[in-house]
């Protein structure tokens, strides 16, 4: 079976092949839908956010516009965002 749908608070999570990290705890829902990853996000303070891709990205939005400051890390297959404070949705795309 292939996650679909998936919501927690913490820092670390991992199931099914995605991995979503943060140095503070958030809460967080996530949805896979093909290779688009739509996630809506409360964060308690300004962090990065790094979240598993299969691939580098062709964009990423950060409440609706272009997420300015972010970074693909191949050999992890990750990615990391700046997410300020606050609830905020983000889609990897």
């Amino acid at each position: 079976n292939i996650l679909q749908t998936i919501y927690f608070e913490g820092s670390n999570f991992e199931a099914k092949g995605l991995r979503i990290k943060c140095p503070v705890p958030v809460t967080c829902a996530a949805s896979l839908q093909g290779k688009a990853t739509n996630m809506e996000i409360d964060m308690p303070d300004a962090s990065t956010l790094s979240v598993s891709v299969s691939q580098k990205p062709g964009k990423i939005l950060l409440d609706g516009n272009l997420a300015g400051h972010w970074k693909y890390d191949p050999a992890a297959k990750m990615i990391s965002v700046q997410v300020p404070q606050g609830r905020h949705d983000l889609v990897i795309n």
